[in-house]
């Protein structure tokens, strides 16, 4: 866009993890700028999250925002409009992805592509048991393709099995490591 034969530069914001260090902010305005933005605004990914969603941001309470990405889950609390405390942790959909695959092919001998793998993780994954006093579990069919011949073969998996494969991923041990070496949430 031209004005007054000058290019005019644009405003960019740009979520970055809660948890970055001052290099890396400045090392993603650096790269901002040098991709021709005339202003750069970093906020924490936990902040845009909030936008996204179409959080209040009058209302002073607290809230625990979770933006759970491919690579990282940013997980932030904010109050007023502010960010209080903000953390990333490497137990994102691409780990849960994995963990959900490795888990259906050694338990049933059968691989699954990444779309049937994505379909598992979002109808049936959860953190822990939401029925805890209710004994059915969510379930649905997939079909895979047989390790030892390629055929064609369909399955049944509850969320229980899902809530199994997640737990590595989800540890206390995997997660309380990640976050030793950064801002703890208050």
């Amino acid at each position: 866009m031209q004005h007054n034969n000058h290019p005019k530069r644009s405003h960019l914001v740009i979520g970055v993890p809660g948890s970055s260090t001052p290099l890396e902010r400045r090392s993603v305005k650096d790269a901002a700028r040098d991709a021709k933005a005339g202003r750069v605004d970093l906020i924490d990914e936990g902040l845009a999250a909030a936008l996204g969603a179409g959080l209040d941001f009058d209302d002073e309470q607290a809230r625990l925002v979770v933006d759970i990405g491919g690579g990282t889950a940013n997980i932030a609390i904010l109050a007023s409009g502010g960010v209080i405390s903000s953390v990333s942790l490497p137990a994102a959909g691409n780990a849960m992805d994995v963990a959900i695959r490795d888990y259906l092919r050694v338990r049933y001998a059968v691989q699954f592509g990444e779309r049937i793998v994505e379909r598992v993780k979002r109808e049936l994954g959860s953190a822990w048991d939401e029925n805890h006093d209710t004994p059915v579990d969510k379930e649905m069919e997939i079909v895979g393709k047989q390790l030892g011949n390629g055929a064609p073969l369909p399955i049944m998996i509850d969320s229980s099995e899902v809530r199994i494969a997640l737990k590595p991923v989800l540890s206390e041990d995997n997660l309380g490591s990640a976050a030793s070496d950064r801002r703890c949430l208050a």
